[in-house]
């Protein structure tokens, strides 16, 4: 059975492992170490089997800055990652069920994530365009730039930029950076839900 909970400390190293097998390097696992030292708001949460960490998934804040100027603090999915041999148990959609259920209970308006709209729209997620959001990196293809509205009321009529903290930006100097992360969703990890 797994169990999905908060990280602790002592979960650091086993999400470093987790995150560098299951996207066959260390990109994933530097964003989220970097991101864990600079973002105290962040949420992560990990998947147990046996009470041993097989999967793990990461939110930080991000905020949307309307055309009208106005500032919408919401998260983003930056991370999600299941050990090679639990891939296709449906660990991945656990850990991203249980991480929109906090977001909602922690009453973030919205979440956004770089990734697979084949696989990330049985969460509710649709290209962020279809809002009227924006990347604040233009030559991100739009596709994979998607977002699930949490609160309706609080984003109507709303459009704008959505901007990734700093500590994001440093591990993603360039658009191109997210062909390497998108390479690596694709590795079976978002694949096998």
């Amino acid at each position: 059975m797994v169990k999905i909970r908060s990280e602790l400390p002592r979960d650091a190293v086993r999400i470093h492992e987790i995150n560098s097998l299951a996207f066959r390097g260390s990109l994933e696992a530097e964003l989220v170490d970097l991101i864990r030292f600079a973002c105290s708001d962040m949420v992560s949460l990990v998947a147990e089997v046996d009470a041993v960490v097989v999967g793990h998934i990461l939110f930080s804040p991000v905020h949307m800055v309307s055309d009208d100027g106005r500032l919408l603090d919401g998260m983003a999915l930056e991370v999600m990652s299941v050990l090679p041999k639990f891939q296709g148990q449906k660990i991945s959609s656990d850990l991203v069920s249980a991480g929109l259920r906090v977001m909602e209970l922690q009453q973030y308006p919205f979440v956004i994530v770089v990734g697979l709209y084949q696989y990330y729209r049985r969460f509710g997620f649709v290209p962020a365009v279809c809002y009227g959001f924006q990347s604040q990196w233009e030559d991100l293809p739009e596709e994979t730039f998607l977002i699930r509205i949490l609160d309706y009321k609080t984003v109507e009529k709303l459009s704008g930029t959505i901007r990734y903290r700093d500590a994001f930006d440093v591990s993603i100097q360039k658009p191109a950076d997210f062909g390497n992360l998108m390479a690596g969703c694709c590795h079976g990890n978002h694949n096998n839900p």
